[in-house]
């Protein structure tokens, strides 16, 4: 594999949005924090899908199909069980 064409942005984002950030903003805005972690945790999901498609590690055919699936994840509409499901046949 080639590690990504963003060289694995999309963890290291995660890792410091877990830690760093995280922290601090849960001792400011308890009731926030929770949703900014879960919207990141998807959204380095999608990211890192996207990154691997431009890597040529994988590939998404349909992007439309793609990008309609991983706003309904992001939105919490689907289950990651079924966005990772359903990205195979995009």
């Amino acid at each position: 594999m080639s590690g990504g064409e963003w060289q694995y942005f999309d963890r290291a984002f995660f890792w410091k949005l877990q830690d760093e950030f995280y922290e601090d903003i849960k001792k400011k805005y308890k009731s926030l924090a929770p949703i900014l972690l879960t919207y990141g945790e998807r959204l380095c999901k999608i990211i890192h899908d996207i990154d691997w498609a431009e890597s040529g590690d994988t590939s998404i055919e349909d992007k439309e199909k793609f990008g309609e699936l991983a706003e309904r994840f992001l939105k919490g509409e689907i289950s990651e069980r079924v966005y990772d499901k359903e990205k195979d046949k995009c």
